[in-house]
């Protein structure tokens, strides 16, 4: 691909994207239409013996519905969307019996540059229908393909190259997006409408069969993108072709701009997220300053082994004694609620607080608990498989588990309570004096002893509030600050060093 020009002092001396796509520093020109062959922008309805060559910018899957001419029988049809040049594309549908439209979807895919013949070239409807159910483009007319007078194949001519250079031009203005920050800032605002996002690409998901309350099969495969505003959002897909484009990309190497997603208020996550439909247009790695800048961003965090942001690039902890911020537990309350979660960056403070909820001698499957050493996920305690589904140990039934302290600390002051923070890794080994193996050894009153020489008094507790991977806004207040407790009581006079992470459930 080629940026716009003039970028290469400041984005330094990168000469390509992490899938091998060129980046020439030359502006795009048209792409030169060659003899007996149309470009898009030239066809008018009912032109005949119609040739366009161009890439497939989307494209959906087999479906069908009754057929009228012949009862009892079924017409099957997909659609995709063809582009030529950098400002014209067109929406095309084709037609005809099954085994003919599946062997033609199977011929091609999102990406491929192909070669269309002899297409019935017809108005779009008028008014608000005109790109009803499928991407809005820019010209007047769109595509019937049908299966006896139309082809469709691969195109491999001298010209070839060219189209591959289109694909990343964004399809709308380059600068006309939302955020993943604004999006959780309108809320349900923006529920139910089609939106333009530019983002990263953070993680992809396991593809899962599903069959609907109708007994239709299909897919669906949860994609986790972020940008400077956000460190985590979901993208749903639920076609088959949109999930395979969307296998191919790179997490945290591919940027992509993202055309008409509908966004929508998931009730069950309880936050905001896009859904990939009909009317969608990706187009990754786009030539833009903004996606250049976004790439270089997301190069800079470090994540760990639980998927959340773990700092900047240079990843490491301050000292104790470089934390100075005081908080009361209404502060840090309200700190959390202003900022929310758009802030990956993780934060440090102080609290004064007594440890108001301490119960290690409760259950010990409360204290500690059985995790996948590959995910970090709980592991069933019954079946011994991780319960992450996207994990390859919990597909396989297979897998490595490690016993970690996970145990749960309010922290209380004069001005409220902080439930739910969470207190594990070498910290609580440090506090207890004891390994995981050893407290599971012990009897339930030296636990009840250990409990007594915290439970209720007051300490001094450095805090690292850092952001997990399935915050929602409601539960953001208490679950966002992740205590790295480092306490010193004031029966013992002492600070523990260790900053070491703990697991979030």
């Amino acid at each position: 691909m080629a940026w716009s020009g003039g970028f290469e002092t400041e984005f330094g001396t990168q000469m390509s994207w992490p899938d091998g796509t060129m980046i020439e520093n030359t502006s795009y020109g048209k792409v030169s239409t060659a003899a007996g062959r149309n470009s898009i922008r030239e066809i008018s309805p009912g032109i005949p013996n119609v040739a366009l060559v161009g890439i497939v910018l989307t494209k959906q899957s087999v479906r069908s519905f009754p057929s009228k001419k012949n009862p009892g029988t079924f017409t099957f049809l997909f659609s995709f969307t063809l582009r030529d040049s950098p400002s014209e594309f067109i929406n095309a549908t084709c037609w005809g019996s099954e085994n003919h439209i599946v062997e033609l979807s199977r011929s091609f895919k999102i990406g491929d540059v192909i070669e269309v013949r002899n297409p019935h070239v017809q108005s779009k409807p008028a008014g608000e229908n005109a790109d009803r159910f499928g991407p809005w483009t820019p010209v007047g007319v769109e595509l019937n393909i049908s299966e006896t007078r139309s082809t469709v194949c691969q195109y491999s001519g001298w010209d070839f190259a060219n189209f591959n250079a289109i694909q990343h031009v964004p399809v709308k203005d380059n600068n006309d997006y939302y955020t993943l920050g604004d999006i959780l800032a309108n809320g349900q605002s923006l529920h139910g409408e089609h939106i333009t996002l530019l983002t990263l690409v953070r993680e992809i998901g396991t593809p899962r069969d599903l069959v609907t309350k109708t007994g239709r099969k299909t897919k669906r495969c949860e994609v986790k993108l972020m940008d400077e505003t956000c460190p985590s959002f979901t993208l749903m897909f639920w076609d088959e072709e949109n999930i395979d484009f969307a296998l191919t990309w790179s997490p945290r190497d591919t940027v992509i701009f993202a055309s008409d997603v509908r966004a929508s208020y998931d009730d069950y996550r309880r936050t905001m997220i896009a859904t990939v439909d009909s009317k969608t247009i990706f187009t990754v790695n786009p030539d833009t300053r903004e996606a250049h800048s976004l790439y270089t961003y997301g190069q800079s965090f470090n994540f760990d082994d639980d998927g959340m942001v773990s700092g900047n690039s240079l990843g490491q902890d301050p000292d104790l004694e470089n934390i100075t911020d005081v908080y009361t537990v209404q502060q840090l309350k309200s700190k959390s609620a202003v900022k929310s979660e758009f802030n990956p960056a993780p934060e440090y403070g102080i609290l004064y607080a007594f440890i108001s909820s301490f119960d290690i001698d409760s259950d010990i499957h409360n204290v500690v608990s059985v995790r996948c050493t590959q995910c970090k996920f709980r592991v069933d305690r019954t079946t011994g498989v991780c319960q992450n589904g996207e994990c390859t140990a919990s597909m396989t039934g297979s897998g490595e588990t490690q016993m970690m302290f996970d145990v749960q600390v309010n922290l209380s002051d004069q001005t409220g309570t902080f439930q739910l923070c969470k207190l594990g890794g070498n910290v609580a080994e440090q506090m207890f004096g004891l390994t995981v193996e050893e407290f599971c050894n012990i009897n339930d009153d030296m636990r009840t002893q250990l409990k007594w020489k915290y439970l209720l008094e007051k300490c001094k507790v450095y805090f690292k509030k850092i952001l997990p991977r399935r915050t929602t806004i409601e539960n953001l207040i208490m679950d966002s600050v992740v205590c790295l407790m480092k306490l010193q009581g004031p029966f013992q006079g002492v600070q523990f060093h260790n900053n070491s992470h703990c697991s979030l459930c």
